[in-house]
Order: C-alpha cells, then sequence, then structure tokens
C-alpha cells in the first residue's frame, strides 16, 4: 500500500509541470480547440432549430386556412387548392420531423389534425405519441408538456380514430375502441376543482358526445352530453361560451350588457364627451372626451377603453381629416417613449372612419392595430361648458 513519503514525489512532480507557463498555454489551446467549436455548432444548431420551428408555426397556420377555402362551386379553385396543400403539408412534414423532440406541442397537434385529415394517420398519431413520450419519465433535454397539452393530445388522437372508423369497415370496431379510451383518459380526473379545469372538462365531454354520434354510437353520446351539463353546473361562475358548446339545444342566456357608470365617465369643462359603442362588440364601450369638433379646427383629446365596465386602455387625438367641410376621420396615437431620441414618437393605433357627425352623434367604422374593424356609435353623454367668462360691454 502506498504511503504519503511514496506519493508526495509524485504529487509534487505533476503540480510543478501545471507552474509552468507554457504547459498551462497548451491546455487551454487544447480545450480552446474543442469547446469553441462544440459551442459554435451548438449556437447554430439553435438557430436552425428556431427557424424551423418558426417556418413549420407558419407552414401549419396556412394549412389550416386552406381547410377554410374550399366552396362547393369552385370545382377548379377546390383542385387548384388541394394541390397547394398537398405540397404545404409534405412540407411541414418534413420539417417536423427534423425537429420533433423540439416542436411545440400546439404545432404538433396542428399538424397531427391536418394528416388525419389527408388520411396520413399513422404519421399523425406519430406526432401525438411524442407529446406523450415527453410527459412520462424523466426528459432532461426536453420541457414537459402541460396537463392541457397532454389531454388535447389524447382529444386529438380520439379524432384521428374516429376518422379511421369512419374509413374502415374491417376495422371499425377496433377504432372506436381506440377512440374511446383515448377519450377516457383526456377526461381523467386531475382533482383541479376550478372552473377553468371543470370548464375544460366539460368541453372535452361534449366532444366526446360530438365523437359518439359521428361513429353512430348516440347512446354513448347522450351519456356524455349529460356528464358534461353536469360538469358545467359544478362551475362556480356560469361560463356562456361553455354552456352553448355543452348543451346548444338550450336557448342562450341573454347576458345585461355593461354601462358605464357616472363616475368612471371622463370630462373636461372645456371638452365634449361621447359613449362609444360597438355593434360587433357589444361588451366593450368607449369614452371620447374631445374639443368641439368642426373642421378645420384644431381638435385635441382622448379616446378610452372600456370592457365589461372596466377601463383597459386610452389613446391621444392625432389628427382630424376633413374634405369640403365634412369630418372624414380621425386618427388616435399612444406616445411611444424613444430614449435614442429624447422625445416621444407618436404611433397611430386607432382610425375611425367616419360616416356621419350629427347633432349629437358620430358614426362610423374603427380600425384598431390588430383587431377587425368594427361600426361604432358615438353619442354624446355631456357636453362641454360655454365660456361664461367674458361679457361684452353696453
Amino acid at each position: 500500500m502506498w504511503t504519503w513519503h511514496q506519493l508526495r514525489p509524485s504529487l509534487v512532480k505533476f503540480l510543478g509541470w501545471f507552474r509552468r507557463p507554457s504547459n498551462v498555454l497548451s491546455v487551454a489551446a487544447i480545450l480552446a480547440a474543442v469547446i469553441v467549436p462544440w459551442i459554435e455548432k451548438m449556437v447554430k444548431a439553435d438557430e436552425e432549430r428556431s427557424a424551423k420551428t418558426d417556418t413549420l408555426l407558419a407552414v401549419t397556420n396556412r394549412l389550416v386556412e386552406m381547410n377554410r377555402q374550399y366552396t362547393q362551386s369552385d370545382v377548379l379553385g377546390n383542385g387548384i387548392l388541394a394541390a397547394t396543400r398537398y405540397n404545404e403539408l409534405a412540407r411541414a412534414n418534413a420539417i417536423a420531423k427534423s425537429i420533433v423532440h423540439d416542436a411545440y406541442p400546439p404545432v404538433l397537434f396542428a399538424l397531427s389534425t391536418e394528416l388525419c385529415i389527408s388520411g396520413q394517420f399513422d404519421e399523425a398519431h406519430g406526432y401525438l405519441e411524442e407529446v406523450l413520450h415527453r410527459g412520462s419519465g424523466v426528459h432532461f433535454l426536453s420541457e414537459r408538456p402541460s396537463r392541457d397539452e397532454l389531454a388535447e393530445a389524447h382529444v386529438v388522437g380520439a379524432r384521428c380514430y374516429v376518422g379511421q372508423a369512419q374509413a374502415s369497415t374491417e376495422a371499425r370496431a377496433q377504432y372506436k375502441k381506440l377512440a374511446q379510451a383515448e377519450m377516457a383518459l383526456a377526461v381523467a380526473d386531475s382533482g383541479d376543482d376550478s372552473d377553468r379545469a371543470l370548464g375544460q372538462r366539460a368541453i372535452r365531454y361534449a366532444e366526446w358526445a360530438q365523437m359518439d354520434e359521428a361513429i353512430e354510437d348516440p347512446a354513448s353520446g347522450r351519456a356524455h352530453r349529460q356528464k358534461a351539463q353536469e360538469i358545467a353546473k359544478k362551475m362556480h361562475v356560469k361560463n356562456p361560451q361553455v354552456a352553448a358548446f355543452v348543451d346548444p339545444a338550450a336557448p342562450p342566456k341573454v347576458l345585461p350588457l355593461p354601462e358605464l357608470k357616472a363616475d368612471n365617465i371622463p370630462r373636461s369643462a372645456d371638452a365634449d364627451t361621447y359613449i362609444v359603442s360597438f355593434l360587433d362588440a357589444p361588451y366593450e364601450t368607449g369614452a371620447l372626451m374631445v374639443t368641439p369638433i368642426a373642421p378645420r379646427a384644431q381638435t385635441g383629446g382622448t379616446l378610452f377603453f372600456f370592457r365589461s365596465g372596466l377601463f383597459t386602455e386610452a389613446y391621444e387625438v392625432n389628427t382630424l381629416m376633413s374634405k369640403a367641410d365634412r369630418i372624414t376621420g380621425m386618427d388616435f396615437h399612444r406616445t411611444l417613449p424613444t430614449p435614442a431620441m429624447s422625445k416621444d414618437v407618436d404611433k397611430i393605433d386607432v382610425t375611425w372612419s367616419i360616416d356621419t357627425v350629427g347633432t349629437g352623434k358620430i358614426t362610423g367604422v374603427q380600425c384598431k392595430v390588430g383587431e377587425t374593424p368594427k361600426r361604432f356609435i358615438a353619442s354624446l353623454a355631456v357636453p362641454h361648458e360655454p365660456d361664461t367668462s367674458v361679457t361684452t360691454s353696453k
């Protein structure tokens, strides 16, 4: 057995080797030659993976949009659209295979759905199995899917099996059993009694009922729809969207529209305040506090937005457009600070195309960044107070 006195000379000699600068530099050079290329390779791989992920997301979105564009009357257009869709699906499938372990679960769900629609069931189930595999065991190099994503993987898988059952006669019973097994896993009770979890379970049971009806099993469909309604009733705050989905035959409940309280209406002595309502968005309201509007006049003010009676955001009046003594539009902006320029930059976020300006009323169309155009009616609620401080001498 080695003693300390026997080991000490060897240890001193080994440590002494590192005291020579040339030796240390040699070791550093070797490490740099190995590590730096490895780091560069990893960075390049991350950039390529990110680019492929963005491309896959864009292609998948186009596939979903193409399914909405089919029409029964345009045969030639449908043929061209089908050929384009086939090419895009092949491209998305090739990209997904190259980054299958890193692709986002929602993207894989959308791609699997498109593959099932095209009859490529094995490919679709392969991507779903990838998501489920990430959720089992420990995986250090990939993020574990959420509980909702794992449940959605089972729902998409069940839809594929329903499609296979409809397309097959010999294995119809087998695919029906597989679809039932997938949905049983999708609706498994997680013990979460929050309204969000209850709503999702109710919707999944309603989807299960729809699948039962598609594979001609009305008895199971009625049972699952009844289960969906029972779960929806347990929600503390009733959700009209969930209620309409789980019980489409029930008449929709009309909820009272939100109203701005008098204390919440902005006002100023030298400005008119209009209450703005949107025909296509009844739960959104606005308040325009603006100096009296007139063609070729200097107009200033603020447009406030509210949702369900609660304030959300505000924009300042930027310009007033008029033509031939008729007001045609208004632009609103949000001021963005720009440190490099040491001043503010005006960005147009909301535009009003005005149809009519009457006594106490403005109508037109609102275009807001990130939203679809909406028709609006602005009604005068609080007029400005006329200036009585100036009097004329007799």
